[in-house]
């Protein structure tokens, strides 16, 4: 036992347990002499607490492998035993992003995204879902030791987005970072919102419309000056 548990016989994450002054004997007689005194009697018989399987055909098997390890504890050999995967609540991305663009003009907009590692151990983070209209640092994985930042750089186009407010989900895996073998956080991700602007329209129809009439006007004019000088001189050889 002291190669496994340790020279004070200790195991990881085990709490010691405490003693007082009091005798436990001492504690068990004062609750059967109240038991006593309230007329209840103590039933030292549970029913149903044991029960006996006559359809197993296997002894159940209490040594833990590797193998056997769920999804969400890992495999200590120095231990033997399948420990619980730590918690990444705070692996955190710093805010969400809200962008501006416009719909059918072929703009890149740049923008970063700034994650934090706020546990005390590592964690490589891998992109896990990125939508259509945002590139950047989609293929590659990084390692964040404790109280680290890492900021991905991505870039947003409207293009192909209707007019209106885009939004859309990015994240990323998060694993141990080769601390915890088998061991996979939960996913770490934040929103991205574009508002997309209408395209501009280019024709102006009132314009031309004035023109138009303008250039009709000056037609007009023109003929008919032309024609009153004809009737003027229509005597003259």
């Amino acid at each position: 036992f002291n190669e496994l548990l340790g020279a004070n016989l200790t195991m990881e994450g085990e709490i010691p347990a405490s003693t007082t002054e009091e005798l436990m004997q001492d504690v068990v007689g004062q609750y059967l002499a109240q038991l006593n005194t309230d007329g209840i009697s103590y039933n030292a018989s549970i029913q149903g607490r044991l029960v006996n399987n006559t359809d197993a055909l296997e002894p159940m098997d209490w040594d833990q492998t590797e193998s056997s390890c769920s999804s969400r504890t890992y495999w200590v050999q120095k231990l033997l035993t399948c420990m619980e995967c730590p918690s990444t609540e705070r692996v955190d991305f710093s805010q969400d992003i809200t962008l501006t663009g416009e719909s059918n003009v072929d703009q890149a907009v740049p923008f970063e995204a700034t994650l934090l590692n706020g546990e005390n151990f590592t964690v490589k983070v891998i992109p896990k879902s990125v939508p259509s209209w945002v590139t950047g640092d989609k293929e590659s994985s990084v390692t964040l030791r404790p109280s680290e930042t890492h900021s991905f750089k991505f870039q947003a186009n409207a293009v192909r987005l209707d007019a209106g407010t885009a939004q859309a989900t990015v994240s990323f895996a998060i694993q141990d970072g080769g601390s915890f073998p088998g061991c996979s956080g939960n996913d770490v991700d934040f929103q991205v919102s574009m508002r997309v602007a209408p395209t501009p329209e280019l024709n102006k129809p009132e314009n031309i419309v004035i023109a138009g009439f303008v250039l009709m006007g000056i037609v007009c004019i023109t003929a008919i000056s032309f024609s009153l000088w004809l009737f003027l001189h229509s005597d003259s050889r």
